[in-house]
């Protein structure tokens, strides 16, 4: 009986909206009784971010000639510095909780597909969010918590194209694949080749929505690999790997 009316309510008693009204009392919680901040002055420090100063101010040459990192990360980073509507701190932090909650979220859906227990489903997210891991690396402004953001949504998209045999979550699946790889150098294009071969095997009967979906993300790919050919004599996306 519990599991049966458990969330019953259309409103109240969405569990993703529990699960959003649960992470934001935990994070207002967190903040204001036991001190956890978000580590902002990571961005000034850390050695493969390029200069704020520079990213503010000349943008794209910074991007565009700092080719030991990926670039996307420094773009991401000069274009919320560049802008002067919102403070970049307020939006740098609000991106890592937000994308901190979608996950919760996920491991919900992905918990209720294998354990058909909303309720179940549902503790597991919670579980997610009070990890001592997550909330460390939400207030860490690096491509750590990015980098897993986007390899577990990568996997919801691929799923949820299992599930609905829909191309535009094949394109979905391989743009955040290119994403992530633009992003962090620890994955090389070759795991993102290699999906695409992956999927090619298994996927027989869908090989041409498999291309079709590779392509656009190949010649995003292709193209910063050319640039780096092109200008600075490697083929790949970042010296430093």
């Amino acid at each position: 009986m519990m599991r049966r009316n458990f969330m019953s309510n259309k409103f109240y008693g969405n569990p993703v909206v529990l699960l959003f009204i649960f992470y934001s009392i935990t994070r207002l919680i967190f903040a204001g009784f036991l001190n956890v901040q978000f580590e902002y002055s990571w961005v000034f420090q850390m050695w493969h971010f390029i200069d704020i100063e520079l990213l503010k101010n000349k943008l794209y040459e910074s991007v565009l000639y700092f080719h030991y990192q990926p670039p996307l990360f420094n773009l991401f980073l000069g274009l919320i510095h560049k802008q002067d509507v919102i403070n970049a701190k307020s939006i740098l932090m609000l991106f890592y909780y937000l994308i901190t909650f979608i996950m919760g979220v996920i491991i919900y859906k992905f918990s209720l597909e294998m354990i058909k227990s909303k309720l179940l489903a549902f503790i597991f997210a919670v579980i997610f969010y009070l990890m001592p891991e997550t909330i460390i690396y939400e207030n860490w402004p690096i491509y750590t918590w990015t980098s897993s953001f986007l390899i577990i949504i990568s996997f919801y998209f691929l799923r949820r194209f299992n599930v609905h045999k829909s191309e535009k979550y094949l394109h979905f699946f391989f743009l955040s694949q290119v994403i992530l790889v633009l992003t962090r150098s620890a994955f090389h294009p070759v795991f993102f080749i290699c999906f695409f071969l992956f999927l090619l095997v298994i996927l027989k009967n869908e090989r041409t929505k498999v291309i079709k979906a590779f392509s656009p993300s190949a010649l995003i790919l292709l193209t910063v690999c050319m640039k780096n050919l092109f200008i600075f004599g490697f083929f790949g996306v970042g010296s430093g790997l």
